[in-house]
């Protein structure tokens, strides 16, 4: 990975908002505007305020620009936690199965806490990621985080992902982003004339583990997975369709581990598994399509999950980093061979 800042690379921007005191004073047509950027720049901009925002703000924001907040991984039953209520809330809950909204209510009244807004630290927290009872070797820090999307293990997986820098390192750190808008294409080349090969790739389905966060950590609640192939997580189309972003299709790997393709070979095993993913993974991950974001107080990044990946490099771990995130209601993935093959790809097949 070369050392190369948002400003050197085919993808991204740094949007200067320092002039925006409160984000309340976002207009519609800024609202729109700060949409078309991250999708004009390969799904990755960098909207840098110059200065500390509440989470209240975060998500307004994330409301007024870019659509309704979901609930963040972690923090109530089923998203991203297994199936148990989390330990910080259980001992107020009415009922060993509480709703949904019954769970967002504990938070709010007993920790101030919006789950809505997930609190992404190595600094102990209540529902935070980190170094409390899930992390005691705090590899929270000391990793590198894997490329991945969003909590794409979810049935519905997030749109947009707001990444906000409330206390940054100033050593490490960094956050990487990489658009797959050219995949497709360099899938195409890879295997021109192996037709087999081609239709079973669009035709495929891809399971997401749902059992390890993206810092190499299993999950609270969660156990691990004897094998890809019986990891929990929802499966989605290899290949998806994205209307902002044109007719190509677009590759939707989430993350590496644990990764397992269906509906790809009959009776396809582990080891056959692992080799395609891997042959895939090797065409994603270009420095052409990359860049690094050194992170300064107040910034907001904003990640399209549906065509971008990121990972983050390790920092000290004697240092406090604290990020917040928000992300985005989604949609049901729809396969972008469902139904239709485009252009280009019929005349390779």
């Amino acid at each position: 990975m070369s050392n190369r800042d948002v400003k050197q690379s085919n993808i991204g921007i740094l949007i200067n908002c320092q002039h925006i005191d409160n984000v309340e004073n976002i207009t519609p047509e800024e609202a729109l505007k700060f949409r078309s950027e991250v999708v004009k720049h390969g799904g990755a901009a960098v909207f840098r305020f110059g200065r500390k925002m509440t989470q209240t703000e975060l998500v307004l924001m994330t409301e007024k620009c870019f659509g309704q907040c979901a609930i963040g991984p972690g923090m109530v039953t089923g998203i991203g936690m297994g199936d148990r209520v989390h330990p910080d809330i259980a001992k107020y809950c009415s009922s060993p199965t509480p709703s949904i909204n019954e769970q967002v209510d504990l938070w709010m009244k007993h920790y101030n806490r919006d789950p809505h807004v997930a609190v992404i630290s190595n600094k102990g927290f209540a529902g935070s990621f980190g170094t409390s009872r899930h992390d005691s070797k705090n590899q929270f820090a000391k990793n590198v985080w894997e490329w991945h999307s969003d909590m794409n293990y979810t049935a519905t997986p997030v749109e947009f992902s707001l990444l906000y820098a409330e206390q940054p390192t100033k050593e490490g750190g960094r956050t990487m982003f990489c658009s797959l808008l050219p995949t497709y294409q360099r899938i195409l080349e890879k295997y021109e004339g192996n037709t087999t090969r081609l239709q079973k790739l669009f035709s495929a389905r891809l399971k997401h583990d749902s059992s390890y966060a993206s810092h190499g950590v299993l999950r609270p609640r969660m156990t691990h997975p004897k094998s890809p192939r019986e990891a929990p997580g929802a499966v989605h189309p290899l290949f998806i369709r994205v209307e902002e972003y044109g007719d190509t299709p677009i590759i939707f790997p989430g993350r590496r581990k644990n990764a397992f393709l269906q509906s790809l070979l009959p009776n396809i095993d582990d080891k056959q598994n692992e080799e395609i993913i891997n042959n895939l993974w090797d065409l994603m991950i270009d420095d052409e399509y990359t860049f690094v974001h050194k992170w300064q107080v107040g910034d907001v990044a904003v990640m399209d999950n549906r065509v971008l990946l990121h990972y983050r490099e390790p920092f000290p771990e004697t240092k406090i980093r604290i990020m917040w995130r928000t992300q985005t209601v989604g949609k049901k993935l729809i396969s972008a061979f469902e139904n239709r093959v485009s252009s280009s790809a019929a005349s390779r097949l």
